[in-house]
């Protein structure tokens, strides 16, 4: 090998050598960049404290779950699961991070878990209802005169979670729904409308009662506002008819006598 081929190996060699380096340390400046990065995220990780009067505990750890997945704080990796514990800890507040010492206690909270932290918080904050209660006051729920469709049917879906309305066979096909279904129609103060959907078939569901029930809820309330906004004399002759001709039609729903003055129907 001549001078000049010894030359141009020992070059390549160093080449090379170089190269390896300048890999090695853009990988390691990638890997400080990404913990750096990292470690700014966590630092703005803040999330709001439990309020009892406001929600649930269930509700608050539903949302803090979320909270967790759009931080990408997720996986089995013990990094993960001491900052999650880290932000549940610093999330609860000063009366609920006392109240967490004394379930934790000798062990100080940030010794636990974050599932050992909410388990047992969960004890403590989430009591077992007692199911034939619950029950109870799902089947005894009926609509208050100053309540809505929607108001009231939100508040059986609400009384139903802690019903436990589950099929206890493997293969029931009864949904919650039907049970929810029975009851919102049982329940309805407007018997006209309970009426129209009894009046629908085997074939109606949940979501079909739901809709007739707003539907003549809503058309109720915009007959009245029109007759309220409107004097008789503003109405023709056929507007009248047809006004006459409903109030008939009622008094004979509601078995009234001719003369007696129409009960006013429940929106």
């Amino acid at each position: 090998m001549t001078n000049l081929e010894q030359i141009q190996a020992q070059n390549q060699s160093i080449i090379q050598s170089l190269q390896l380096q300048s890999q090695a340390l853009s990988k390691l400046l990638q890997n400080y960049g990404e913990s750096s990065n990292e470690k700014a995220d966590l630092r703005l990780i803040n999330f709001e404290s439990y309020d009892e009067t406001k929600e649930s505990f269930k509700s608050y750890k539903e949302r803090l779950e979320n909270y967790l997945q759009i931080k990408n704080l997720q996986g089995d990796s013990l990094q993960t699961k001491q900052m999650k514990a880290k932000i549940l800890i610093n999330s609860l507040g000063a009366k609920y991070y006392q109240l967490l010492s004394s379930l934790t206690a000798p062990d100080l909270p940030s010794n636990k878990t974050y599932d050992e932290l909410i388990k047992l918080l969960d004890r403590h904050l989430c009591p077992l209802a007692n199911v034939h209660t619950e029950r109870h006051k799902f089947l005894s729920r009926i609509q208050k005169p100053d309540e809505s469709k929607l108001q009231y049917i939100a508040a059986l879906k609400h009384l139903s979670t802690t019903s436990n309305w589950n099929c206890e066979e493997p293969d029931c096909s009864k949904p919650v729904s039907i049970i929810l279904q029975a009851q919102f129609i049982r329940g309805l103060l407007d018997i006209e409308i309970r009426e129209q959907i009894l009046q629908q078939g085997n074939d109606i569901n949940l979501e079909k009662a739901i809709e007739i029930a707003l539907a003549i809820e809503a058309a109720v309330k915009q007959n009245k506002i029109y007759l309220q906004s409107s004097e008789p004399s503003q109405f023709s002759d056929d507007q009248k008819e047809v006004i006459n001709l409903f109030e008939t039609q009622l008094r004979y729903v509601q078995g009234y006598e001719k003369d007696q003055p129409i009960k006013k129907i429940v929106v």
